[in-house]
């Protein structure tokens, strides 16, 4: 039986640059991970608004169904009393119909929406999940922030840089391969012989050896090696600038949406009432003989468009403050981008060189 061990003395540090570029792909690993479990969780939250949006559009629908009902009945009792043509009659029905298949293509889009939500949360096909009536009140937007502090606040962003890291890592790993390594071996045993054995006579033996390895026949691999990892660094840092570039992008198109939806809600909202008043007064001297059906119904129909367009603004808003979370690197789980990689983040020498 003969036992050995061998050490390799880190002497130009490749062993240490080794482990360095294993830290930081593990921790950039682990802030995609990060990053992924974000954009789940915005992705849902987006939906879920959606959804919203989908059920007050098939609301809006069956209302609108009502309201071409009673005017489809009040211009069939000013048609058997004489004071509207059948055209009046045709035009009002074939506007109640088409209200009613607008009912069933809303009802076909709010379950499309509430069986995506379900699909995202793992509850498919329990047709269980029911969505808000009404959109949350929206707050004031906190401030933004410094833009430079997306690169230390969004985990895509962190999880590229510390790619870059490890690339640096493994091209000095790859360059110090081609220098001489030292190494020490030990080994002991006792000598093993049939003969010796039958006398008891195995002698133990140890032996002790320091080595020096030179890298002369290899073939051009190792310098493959340096330029492979030349390349991968140079992709990883490209890469890096485009996340960057990417996100401030991101963020400056949510941070101009944002103020112009804000104004716009209120504006729409007024229309909206002035649009239903207006029919009301219509419908008034419609019912009075002072105005035709053409008149009423395409105010009424003005009106529906309008309070559509406030609930899908609404979302719009409502989605586009969840994308700017989202682009400023906001965490759903209360824990900092910078922590994610943990204890072995705070020990590895690669934090430091990245940033």
């Amino acid at each position: 039986m003969f036992l050995s061990a061998g050490w390799e003395a880190d002497v130009w540090g490749r062993l240490r640059a080794q482990q360095a570029a294993a830290q930081a792909g593990y921790q950039a690993t682990a802030l995609d991970y990060a990053w992924a479990r974000q954009s789940l969780a915005a992705t849902t939250a987006k939906l879920w608004y959606v959804a919203i949006e989908s059920r007050q559009l098939l609301a809006l629908c069956e209302q609108a169904v009502d309201i071409y009902t009673r005017l489809s009945t009040l211009v069939q009792d000013r048609r058997r009393a004489g004071k509207v043509s059948d055209l009046d009659v045709v035009d009002m029905q074939a506007r109640l119909e088409q209200a009613q298949g607008d009912v069933q293509a809303a009802r076909q889009a709010y379950g499309d929406s509430r069986r995506a939500l379900e699909l995202l949360l793992g509850r498919y096909p329990a047709a269980e999940i029911e969505v808000a009536t009404t959109y949350p009140t929206v707050q004031a937007m906190s401030p933004a922030g410094v833009p430079a502090a997306l690169l230390e606040r969004r985990p895509d962003v962190l999880a590229a840089e510390q790619a870059v890291v490890a690339a640096f890592r493994n091209q000095e790993s790859a360059e110090l391969a081609l220098l001489p390594s030292f190494g020490l071996s030990l080994g002991g045993g006792r000598f093993s012989d049939t003969v010796l054995s039958l006398l008891r006579l195995n002698p133990w033996l140890a032996t002790a050896a320091v080595g020096v390895s030179v890298p002369v026949y290899e073939g051009g691999a190792l310098q493959a090696q340096v330029v492979i990892a030349t390349e991968q660094q140079a992709r990883v840092v490209a890469r890096y600038g485009a996340v960057a570039l990417a996100a401030f992008w991101e963020v400056e198109n949510a941070l101009a949406a944002e103020p112009l939806l804000a104004a716009q809600l209120p504006l729409e909202q007024k229309s909206l009432a002035s649009r239903q008043e207006a029919v009301r007064i219509a419908t008034v001297q419609y019912t009075a003989g002072r105005r035709d059906l053409l008149w009423v119904s395409q105010l009424q129909a003005n009106a529906l468009q309008t309070e559509g367009g406030v609930i899908r603004l609404g979302s719009t808003l409502l989605v586009n403050r969840v994308r700017l979370a989202q682009a400023l690197g906001s965490s759903y789980d209360g824990t900092p981008a910078a922590a994610i990689g943990g204890p072995l983040a705070a020990a590895s020498p690669s934090a430091g060189a990245g940033s």
